[in-house]
């Protein structure tokens, strides 16, 4: 996988990690994401409101699956939710002190480009 094939995916899957710890999300989208990290192989612990999160592998199986080998969710939640995620992900970045100025650049410019202002 390229390197913007796999900053995207850590995106979406920091969009969903934001949709647990966020007080404002709703539990049936906090539920959707506590199954798309189950299924792409991230354990999440929930004590007090406060999510954490551990890797682990997932063993292969039938399904639709990235070259990782996380599996996707049906696409019937449509590209509006799946748009929220990514741009989700994209916001968790620029608030995380760990990460480097050059991906929140990269991060602001996504926003931008999505109508977003950051």
């Amino acid at each position: 996988m390229s390197t913007a094939e796999e900053q995207h995916q850590h995106h979406i899957i920091g969009g969903h990690k934001a949709t647990l710890n966020n007080p404002s999300s709703g539990e049936e989208a906090k539920e959707r994401s506590r199954q798309y990290l189950k299924e792409a192989g991230i354990e999440v612990s929930e004590v007090d409101g406060k999510a954490s999160f551990s890797e682990h592998k997932v063993p292969k199986h039938e399904g639709h699956h990235d070259t990782r080998g996380h599996v996707h969710p049906d696409e019937k939640e449509g590209d509006e939710a799946h748009r929220h995620r990514v741009l989700g992900g994209y916001k968790a970045t620029l608030s995380n002190d760990s990460t480097s100025e050059e991906a929140k650049q990269h991060a602001r410019e996504k926003l931008r480009e999505a109508g977003e202002d950051y």
